[in-house]
C-alpha cells in the first residue's frame, strides 16, 4: 500500500510540472482550459468504461462540473449555472 501511494505521489508532481510547463508556455487561460479540457474527457470516458455504477456516476457528476467550468470560461456564466442546476 505504501508503495503505491508513493507511485500515485510521484505521478502527481509529474503532473504538476507538466502544468507548470503548459501554463509557461501557452498563457495562463489557454493552459486552464487545456487542463479543463482534458480532465472533461478524462471523466467522459470514465462514465464509458468504468464497471461500478456509483462510481460511473461520479464520474459524470464530475464531467457534468468540468462542462460548466468550461462555460466560465467562455464567459458565459449562464450556462454554466444552468448546466449545475438542470442536471
Amino acid at each position: 500500500m505504501t508503495f503505491f501511494i508513493l507511485i500515485v505521489l510521484v505521478l502527481l508532481g509529474w503532473l504538476a510540472l507538466v502544468t507548470v510547463g503548459l501554463f509557461a508556455i501557452v498563457g495562463f487561460q489557454d493552459g486552464v482550459f487545456w487542463t479543463i479540457a482534458a480532465a472533461t474527457v478524462a471523466t467522459a470516458l470514465g462514465v464509458v468504461l468504468i464497471q461500478d455504477l456509483f462510481k460511473a456516476a461520479l464520474s459524470l457528476v464530475a464531467t457534468f462540473l468540468l462542462v460548466a467550468g468550461l462555460f466560465v470560461l467562455l464567459s458565459a456564466e449562464f450556462l454554466a449555472v444552468v448546466q449545475v442546476l438542470i442536471y
